[in-house]
């Protein structure tokens, strides 16, 4: 076994310990968490339109309903959990062998194209690998029920195949690129933002003219079944059905069901994020210069400082701009630049967005912490930045509310619905989208008055 493979082993297994000893502390069940559970169920009966009129991407419930079928049993809370843990904890060694990557593209005496490692080359690997194991909202994402940590580990690997696709010119590795950015597309409609990152990196390389197309043949291979689930169910060509498109890019789109006020939906996603690691949201700014102030301040905070810092020193230690290092350049660029435009269109940006940046920032901290020299200073070093993430990570925080956590879910329902009923049909984009027929099957089985305050759509 190899020096980095036994570095991404060891990234797995500490991801994998923090994962489970957050989850072991009772993570809340979030409204999204409860929805997803009523895709899973919707998945497993085979009401497929039902499944995509909920208005989540498919993947993580669709991977629930798979696993709950093996096993013989509902899709409930501890099989979704399982799988969020498990996709969480595979992001730390995919982000350790992309930090091997990076390090000997960086290498003076090295080409970009020699597929040997050194010794560097392996340390960055471990410091990248137990920084993604510890960070705290990779950490916490991967500890709640949420699309997060798929999107993460679609967003790890699709940078690493990109990447790879350039350091050895091997053009079949962009087809790879392209098929993780479907598998992204399918967890969250972040994953467009992904594939523009990832096609940008593989037109880096020297076989750009077949690596860009094998990135958009790999992306629709696996993206095309759910556009055409969303046709069948709502008889246009849509890509999302969370948001709406032309909305977001500023064409003048409508914003996909409005179903709350405005106050009510800012209470709304307060009192999501107050259960987690973000702080309600501001106000919109009122120029994309603003917006793009707010998705790089959101980036710095979910990205952690600490890391944020040892990034950029990576990014200067690297000494010169190499063809490898674009895929790892252009991702993260893409999605500020996406998470700016989020926030002026959509009004809201949190930290659960800008998190997907910190993917990448412990690559290139990796680069960084693999540059000093003394080894016991180097690994008193990393230690030492373990720890810190390791305590904003596992303590668990604590919550001024004192319902239940079960009456908190259904008040949150309620609050993003309290003001009126979700219409029968909603008009978005100029499209009459059916609603789902039925509340949410899980909030009705777990709320204390045993009926759901609010319908699934939010």
């Amino acid at each position: 076994m190899s020096r980095v493979a036994r570095a991404a082993l060891v990234a797995f297994a500490l991801g994998l310990v923090v994962r489970v000893a957050i989850a072991a502390q009772g993570r809340e069940l979030l409204p999204d968490g409860a929805i997803e559970l009523d895709l899973a169920r919707a998945i497993t009966e085979g009401r497929w339109t039902d499944a995509v009129l909920l208005r989540f991407h498919p993947l993580l419930g669709s991977i629930v309903a798979g696993v709950a079928t093996l096993l013989g049993r509902a899709p409930d809370e501890t099989v979704a959990m399982a799988v969020v843990v498990a996709a969480g904890s595979v992001v730390p060694p995919l982000v350790a062998v992309l930090a091997a990557r990076l390090s000997a593209a960086a290498r003076d005496d090295v080409p970009g194209a020699d597929e040997r490692t050194d010794a560097r080359d392996a340390v960055a690997a471990l410091a990248a690998g137990v920084l993604a194991a510890a960070h705290p909202y990779l950490a916490r994402a991967s500890a709640t029920i949420y699309d997060h940590p798929l999107a993460h580990a679609a967003l790890a690997g699709a940078v690493l195949a990109a990447t790879t696709s350039v350091v050895r010119a091997r053009a079949r590795w962009s087809l790879v690129a392209g098929v993780l950015a479907g598998a992204g597309y399918l967890a969250r409609p972040d994953g467009l933002v992904l594939l523009a990152g990832v096609t940008a990196g593989a037109a880096a390389g020297r076989r750009r003219l077949v690596a860009v197309p094998l990135v958009l043949v790999g992306f629709a291979l696996v993206a095309s079944p759910y556009v055409a689930l969303i046709h069948r169910a709502t008889g246009e060509w849509r890509l999302t059905l969370k948001k709406d498109e032309r909305h977001l890019a500023g064409l003048g789109g409508a914003s996909s069901a409005p179903v709350a006020s405005s106050d009510d939906l800012e209470e709304a996603i307060a009192a999501s994020e107050r259960a987690t690691l973000t702080e309600p949201p501001a106000e919109r700014p009122t120029s994309h210069v603003a917006a793009l102030g707010v998705a790089l301040e959101k980036t710095a905070q979910a990205g952690h400082p600490l890391v944020l810092a040892l990034a950029v020193a990576g990014l200067v230690l690297a000494r010169r701009a190499r063809a490898a290092h674009v895929p790892a350049l252009t991702t993260p660029k893409a999605f500020v630049l996406a998470h700016a435009q989020l926030k002026l269109q959509a009004g809201y940006l949190s930290r659960h967005h800008a998190a997907v940046a910190g993917v990448i920032l412990c690559a290139w901290a990796g680069l960084a912490l693999a540059r000093v020299r003394a080894g016991r200073g180097r690994r008193v070093l990393v230690a030492g930045c373990v720890a810190i993430l390791l305590a904003k990570a596992v303590v668990a925080k604590s919550h001024t509310n004192s319902a239940p956590p079960r009456a908190r879910l259904a008040s949150r329902f309620q609050v993003a619905c309290r003001t009126a009923e979700p219409p029968t049909r909603a008009s978005a984009r100029g499209v009459t989208l059916a609603r789902a027929p039925q509340p949410s099957t899980y909030v009705n089985q777990l709320s204390n008055s045993g009926t759901s305050p609010c319908t699934t759509w939010r």
